[in-house]
């Protein structure tokens, strides 16, 4: 609280605070955890210059701690550009420059003979010179194809390096940095690459070939089989939970030849209609499925169960056979109802009764 300047707001509600108390609060909730990387969100925004100013000055003091801190802003004044250590300006998508803000001006300069005016702000100069309609896109091609789109080679400079190869003939072959080793006098990494290469040669018929073909049905199931017993759980707790409660609810009886089949032909149903909607999605542009399927999801509810075989035009009768709400009601009707059950007793003093 002393490093961000909150020692007087130790007693007061958030709601209390002013715009870079809060701005100044949030990064202190952040700190808490000590990270060593920390990507903020126009922190200046919404602040005046005096609080854009501290804010800014805040974190350049954490980042001297040895912090990595970036931060987006929009139109920074000249004082606070100076403020900031490194540069990545984007442009539609492109990267148009990297680097240090001294170099701004010169790189515009060569880039794209953009001659930035004595005391002239150039973050409101580079904007200005990207928003022109009618040489935007050109300046925007030149200074991503100077700064070749912020890419920047990786190069490892680590001491020791620990290769895993496999060749054709499926043998593990671990070489280590020996020479830099050895000429350094550093006996124990020579030593501790020797153990690791003598270990995996014991254990190499334990280890697959690390470079197998494998057709696209073969990696789907590879992939699939990883979350289907997740899959599998939810839901069939979903299922079984709508099912028992709508079972217990309506009274039918607890007999375990009507619960087993009952839950069966429900799930298998619901699979079938699970089934349906992955065919529309997998055929059909987002756009037309979110139409089709409630389309296709009526006509099957309408030829299941809203309308009699006998009185459907034979030109449609054939929705009778696909549509699975028809084979579901079927099942349910005779599970519950039939197999020798008893009639249904009704009250007397009802006036209508739906089992008589």
């Amino acid at each position: 609280m002393r490093m961000l300047g909150l020692e007087e707001c130790l007693n007061r509600r958030t709601a209390m605070l002013s715009g870079g108390q809060r701005k100044r609060l949030s990064v202190a909730l952040e700190l808490i955890d000590d990270p060593p990387i920390m990507l903020l969100d126009e922190p200046t925004t919404g602040l005046d210059s005096a609080s854009c100013s501290q804010c800014v000055a805040l974190l350049k003091t954490l980042a001297a701690t040895g912090r990595n801190i970036i931060c987006t802003i929009h139109q920074p004044s000249a004082l606070l550009l100076q403020m900031f250590d490194h540069l990545y300006v984007v442009a539609a998508g492109k990267c148009v420059y990297r680097g240090t803000v001294p170099g701004l001006v010169p790189f515009l300069a060569s880039a794209a003979y953009l001659q930035c005016p004595p005391y002239h702000n150039p973050a409101d100069f580079l904007i200005e010179s990207l928003s022109a309609e009618d040489s935007a896109n050109q300046t925007i091609t030149f200074l991503s194809n100077a700064v070749q789109n912020g890419r920047m080679s990786v190069t490892d400079t680590g001491e020791t390096t620990l290769k895993v190869a496999v060749t054709g003939k499926g043998d593990w072959i671990i070489a280590e940095n020996e020479r830099k080793a050895a000429e350094g006098g550093n006996a124990d990494i020579v030593a501790k690459s020797k153990v690791i290469s003598d270990g995996i040669k014991e254990k190499e018929k334990d280890v697959h070939p690390a470079r197998m073909p494998a057709s696209n049905v073969e990696q789907f199931f590879i992939l699939y089989r990883r979350n289907i017993l997740m899959m599998r759980r939810n839901y069939a707790f979903a299922c079984l939970s709508y099912l028992g409660v709508s079972y217990v609810l309506t009274g039918q009886p607890l007999e375990s030849s009507r619960l087993v089949p009952f839950f069966t032909f429900n799930i298998i149903a619901s699979l079938a209609a699970q089934s349906c909607g992955y065919l529309i999605g997998a055929t059909l542009q987002i756009k037309v499925a979110v139409f089709v399927g409630p389309v296709i999801a009526v006509l099957l509810s309408v030829f299941g169960f809203c309308i009699t075989y006998r009185d459907t035009p034979a030109a449609f009768k054939w929705l009778f056979h696909v549509s699975y709400f028809r084979y579901a009601l079927h099942a349910n009707t005779y599970i519950l109802y039939g197999q020798g059950r008893d009639v249904l007793p009704c009250s007397e003093t009802k006036f209508y009764c739906h089992f008589k």
